[in-house]
């Protein structure tokens, strides 16, 4: 209970190198490093019988801790129950086997990761070797070929078998033996590897560029024996540098010859490198320039001032574009160029130097300053009208206006109305009609002219006005807006009522009203009170269609020539006079006169009263104001023009004076108004006319009344613009001149158009006339009419030969039918353009492949084809090449069909393209039914893998070489899964990468490899329990020897203090051990013979009953076992045929495994 040592025997002493008395004084808690609860759980299981031994780490009386192996077991001890322990060291033990287990398994990891190194390095070499797209040779030192690869045979046309033994010299030009070998004998003697270039010899006797490596195989430390030699076919390589060196001479010519200056500066800004273009531009010769000048030394103090501000962003930001600078000719003279430079750095973003694209812009600038200036005066004369100006898009919103009309709708700029319609900006009524107007004008083109409306003065309240609206079409005639002009007539229209007033008093004298009727341009009228006319002057009768004033008399307006609405209309507002007894004046209204027309009205009406003040009737006035309405239209319109167009205008006196400046000329000459009116023409504007001085057009203008011409300006910012100019005179009354009015149109964008249009004609010249392609023009009948000097490489005729020949007659016979019918295919269905291959008769007599692209050019009355214009290519190359791949793809597609092994080629995307006859022998699909489908089909349960391997493992520059074989489940078309091994590889046919696959069925070989493996596992599984068996027997012969020495010890120290009985017990226990031990030893004994089949089978009759009796007894003579036995047996006896002796052996280890791990109270 308390782990109390009580003895202890000298080995223990010697072991603990504690004295005895002091381990008598100690407890096993002291001894062990374990906590006590495990220490007491452990001898709790030992007195259950449960283990007979246990492993503890230990402290020695120095503080050593060892592993020690605890055999221990229960005795009694002078009448109490104690544990009887032997300990063996087991600590150099553990470790040796903790060691000799770690390096056992590192050694094994080492052999088995060499071993697949080995094996992966075997598998890539073979790999390499066999699917490599280069010749691969194993040669000696003479080189005699002993080895060669598939690609061989392919490179030199000839198979691999007669290559064997064959000299490497035999197979490359005879001029290159002697390179070879040099070569050979130096990597003999240095064990390097050597790289040459020589002419490869094929079996057909053609030659092609090879690049040859050899190399040694032997150590450095031994003679060389053997050399690997790599052959690779660099045609291509060798095309493509001759290719190169040709472009780059055409890229030099562009970059020297280019109609836009190239040059690069270094970090101190020195020029290194300038095209002739712009040597041409400054005058000077390279030498001048290159290494000696600075960009800088090239520029005006003005434009070096801005060069430098730009110098910080070219260094930060990499990049300056659109920078415009002036430069200095060697002769004087400047120009003006636009430049964008970039700043190239290395690799640690060091700046290293310049590059900089340079444009004459010399024309543009002065364009420029004729455009500013032009528009500088169309926008000073329209803000100077008080007219409201206006433009207006096609959908109703404004695009300019002035000052004045700014002002009217209560905005401070012009540009706060810009983008706004009439809804934005007037009462929705009045907006309605406004745009109803407009709507009208923009759809039928019809102006509007002089219309009296109502408008928004500019302190925001309604007034009359005169509006006319004219469509704007820009220079192809396109309708894109209108142009509109109002004018306040509000002083206009209380002068006619003050007119109307007089009018009234005058018709209080009977003779003078009757004059008045008679005289004034008024239309006159009164009515009783049921509306019925009484009378009328004789205007109103002419508008009325009546032969005289009397006529009317006791007519309604329902009687009149007007429309019933209308008279209903005029009716309406008679009442209303009559019954308000107020005056309804001055208003427009429209009327259908007799002839037909609508014309505007301007109406009043008032009460008539009697000499009692009572209304009598109504009398009413109205004038024709359509004629004022359309002049007041075309005042508004002709005020917009000025303020609204785009041409500047400026109106001068004759000093040069200027008296009014327009928005336009303000945008154009970047001058306001209000900082020019009044100022010199010259002061303002520097003017430049080609050819002629300013005076001498003025001088013109007075002879001829107008002058007309382009000129050059240059703006307030000094920028240079082409512009159209007219100047005309402003006259008197007279007719004498009172001063100039100037238009400026900017024609700048037509300039540097015409400018463009004259390089790009340049450039097609020199485009046909450099251009390897032949381009030809052909009438009707196919006679040539045209053709570029290309002709003269391509078919070797000059243009001179070709003109008149009738391109049929150069044609192959076997493509003329096909070509003709082409061409009046193309004619019947109106088209404007074909393209055929065809074969053309070189001047030498043999023929050469074109692609010839043609267009048709039509006549624009007829619609019938006139000429025919070509562009032909040469690609005889290409045709021969796609013949020869043709038969090569046949080939490949024979050897596929005819290959033993299930082949499916599919492209990269993983669709199938083929299978052969062995691939649907395997698969049961026909080649209908599976090409175009997905390869996932056959492979249901590895999609995400065939994925990955179809664009990962497969990637360009590998073709030929094939994955390692993998093993895939595969379905057949019916369903049926198969165990495949698969190997894929890369093909190249046309610019198209296809995979190949190669199947094998293997089910046979994985149901061996299954049943090996089983069969493996088994003999595994066996060993596995032998050695299990053995340790366990080992633990079990432990148990009875811990117990035998326990009781051997006992009697040898204490003997003379036991009685008979306690000597008996001890020696009873060392038996039963003993009989115990030979029991084990049975067991290994049979397990020897049944491994060795030594085992003998010799049943008898027998009673089984008696024998399991026998058995049970053995066992309760044991004390552990007494009264655990349960057993019963029905009928007894029970007779049987058995071996007794295995049977027993059998039925005794059950019972003893039964009891050994079961609860020691369980029966």
């Amino acid at each position: 209970d308390t782990a109390q040592i009580l003895d202890a025997n000298p080995a223990a002493e010697s072991y603990y190198g504690y004295p005895l008395a002091t381990l008598k004084a100690m407890t096993m808690m002291q001894i062990n490093v374990a906590d006590e609860q495990t220490i007491r759980e452990k001898i709790q299981k030992i007195l259950a019988k449960e283990i007979s031994s246990c492993p503890f780490k230990q402290r020695l009386a120095d503080g050593t801790i060892r592993d020690v192996e605890v055999f221990a077991t229960a005795i009694d001890y002078d009448g109490q129950q104690v544990l009887y322990s032997a300990f063996i060291d087991v600590t150099d033990r553990n470790r040796f086997q903790a060691a000799l287990q770690e390096a056992n398994q590192e050694l094994e990891e080492r052999v088995q990761a060499r071993t697949q190194a080995l094996e992966q390095s075997r598998d890539r070499l073979e790999a390499i070797f066999n699917h490599s797209g280069d010749g691969i040779l194993l040669v000696d030192t003479k080189l005699r070929i002993q080895q060669s690869n598939y690609a061989v045979g392919k490179m030199f046309r000839i198979t691999d078998d007669d290559f064997t033994n064959q000299m490497l010299s035999a197979i490359i030009a005879s001029n290159d033996g002697v390179e070879l070998e040099t070569v050979v004998q130096r990597i003999i003697h240095f064990h390097v590897t050597e790289r040459i270039e020589a002419q490869g010899m094929r079996a057909d006797g053609t030659q092609f560029a090879a690049e040859i490596s050899i190399a040694p195989i032997n150590r450095s430390d031994r003679a060389v024996e053997n050399m690997v030699c790599i052959i690779r076919d660099i045609s291509e390589r060798k095309q493509a540098e001759a290719e190169r060196q040709q472009h780059l001479a055409l890229i030099e010519d562009l970059y020297n010859n280019a109609p836009t200056g190239y040059h690069s500066t270094d970090a101190n800004n020195v020029i290194i490198q300038i095209n002739d273009t712009e040597l041409k531009w400054l005058g000077y010769t390279r030498d001048e320039v290159v290494g000696k000048r600075k960009s800088s030394d090239f520029l005006t103090p003005a434009s070096l001032e801005r060069w430098a501000e730009s110098l910080p962003l070219l260094i930060e930001q990499n990049e300056v574009a659109g920078l415009e600078l002036e430069l200095v000719r060697k002769d004087g003279t400047t120009f003006w160029i636009a430049g964008s430079a970039s700043a190239i750095r290395d690799k640690d973003g060091k700046f290293l130097r310049t590059r900089t694209v340079v444009h004459d812009i010399t024309e543009l600038k002065q364009a420029q300053n004729t455009i500013a200036e032009e528009r500088n005066l169309l926008r000073t004369v329209i803000d100077a009208v008080p007219d409201y100006i206006y433009v207006k898009d096609t959908q109703h919103r404004m695009i300019l206006n002035n000052v004045s009309h700014t002002q009217s709708l209560g905005a401070s700029m012009p540009a706060d109305v810009i983008g706004k319609t009439d809804f934005d900006l007037f009462p929705e009524a009045m907006a309605r009609k406004f745009h109803a107007d407009e709507k009208a004008l923009l759809e039928d083109g019809a102006a509007i002219i002089n219309v009296e409306e109502r408008a928004v003065s500019v302190d925001g309240h309604e007034i009359w006005a005169l509006t006319t609206k004219v469509p704007l079409r820009n220079i192809q005639g396109e309708l894109t807006g209108l142009v509109g002009i109002t004018r306040n007539i509000d002083d206009l229209k209380q002068k006619e009522d003050a007119l109307l007033r007089s009018e009234q008093q005058l018709r209080e004298s009977e003779h003078m009203l009757q004059l008045v009727l008679d005289s004034i341009p008024v239309r006159v009228f009164w009515k009783d009170l049921n509306l019925n006319y009484l009378g009328c002057n004789r205007l109103f009768a002419d508008d009325a269609g009546l032969a005289d004033t009397n006529t009317i008399i006791g007519r309604s307006d329902l009687d009149m020539p007007w429309a019933e609405e209308q008279a209903e209309a005029y009716r309406a507002d008679d009442r209303k006079v009559i019954a308000n007894g107020v005056a309804k004046l001055n208003y427009e209204e429209p009327q259908l006169n007799s002839e037909g027309k609508w014309i505007t009205l301007l109406t009043s009406k008032i009460p008539m009263r009697d000499v009692n003040n009572e209304i009598v009737g109504m009398l009413g006035t109205y004038i024709d104001i359509t004629e004022r309405k359309d002049a007041e239209e075309q005042l508004r319109y002709l005020a917009s023009l000025q303020a609204f167009i785009s041409d500047s205008v400026v109106s001068l006196d004759l000093s040069l004076h200027i008296q009014s400046w327009n928005k336009a000329a303000e945008t154009m000459f970047g001058w306001q108004a209000e900082e020019v009116i009044g100022r010199t023409l010259h002061e303002i504007i520097e003017i430049d006319i080609p050819g002629q001085e300013f005076d001498e057009a003025i001088q013109e203008l007075y002879k001829a009344g107008y002058w007309y011409g382009e000129s050059r300006i240059y703006d307030r910012d000094g920028t240079p613009k082409n512009l159209s100019s007219s100047i005309g005179f402003t006259r008197d009354e007279a007719g004498q001149p009172t001063g100039f009015i100037t238009v400026h149109h900017d024609i700048s964008e037509r300039v540097r158009a015409e400018q463009a249009l004259q390089q790009s004609e340049e450039q097609y010249r020199m485009l046909a006339e450099n251009v390897k392609d032949v381009i030809v023009k052909l009438d009707i009948e196919g006679h040539v009419l045209f053709a570029t000097p290309s002709t003269t490489v391509m078919l070797g005729y000059t243009p001179d030969d070709l003109n008149g020949m009738n391109g049929f007659s150069i044609v192959h016979p076997d493509d003329l039918e096909r070509v003709r019918e082409t061409l009046l295919t193309a004619y019947a269905a109106g088209s404007t353009s074909f393209q055929i291959e065809e074969r053309l008769r070189h001047k030498d007599g043999h023929y050469i492949w074109v692609d010839a692209a043609s267009n048709i050019i039509y006549d624009p009355d007829t619609k019938m084809p006139v000429e025919t214009v070509g562009v032909m290519r040469d690609i005889t190359g290409r045709k021969t090449t796609e013949l020869a791949l043709r038969a090569s793809e046949e080939r490949f597609r024979l050897f596929i069909e005819s290959a033993p092994i299930a082949t499916v080629i599919s492209n990269i995307d993983g669709r199938i393209m083929l299978l052969n006859r062995a691939a649907e022998q395997l698969l049961g699909y026909t080649q209908a039914e599976i090409v175009g489908q997905r390869a996932r089909i056959l492979v249901p349960n590895h999609r995400d893998e065939l994925q990955q391997l179809l664009f990962s493992d497969h990637v360009p520059g590998k073709h030929g070489q094939q994955t390692a074989a993998l093993e895939l489940s595969m379905q057949k078309k019916d369903g049926q899964m198969f165990a495949a091994e698969v190997q894929l590889s890369q093909v190249q046919i046309e610019q198209e990468t296809l995979v190949m696959a190669f199947v094998l069925d293997i089910t046979e070989r994985k149901k061996a490899e299954t049943t090996l493996k089983q069969a493996l596992e088994k003999e595994k599984e066996l060993g596995e329990l032998k050695s299990r068996f053995v340790s366990m027997a080992s633990h079990q012969f432990r148990t009875p020897l811990t117990a035998i020495l326990a009781s051997a010890e006992t009697l040898t120290y204490y003997r003379d203090r036991m009685d008979d009985a306690q000597i008996d017990m001890r020696l009873d226990r060392i038996r039963n051990q003993v009989a115990f031990m030979k029991t084990i030893m049975e067991d290994v004994l049979e397990l020897a013979r049944i491994q060795a089949n030594q085992v003998r089978y010799q049943p008898v009759e027998g009673d089984l009953d008696a024998m399991c009796q026998e058995i049970i007894e053995d066992f309760e003579h044991q004390k552990a076992y007494t009264g655990r036995i349960s057993y019963k047996a029905t009928p007894s006896p029970l007779n049987a045929k058995f071996d007794p002796h295995l049977m027993h052996h059998l039925i005794s280890n059950l019972v003893h495994n039964a009891l050994k791990y079961s609860a020691a109270e369980t029966p």
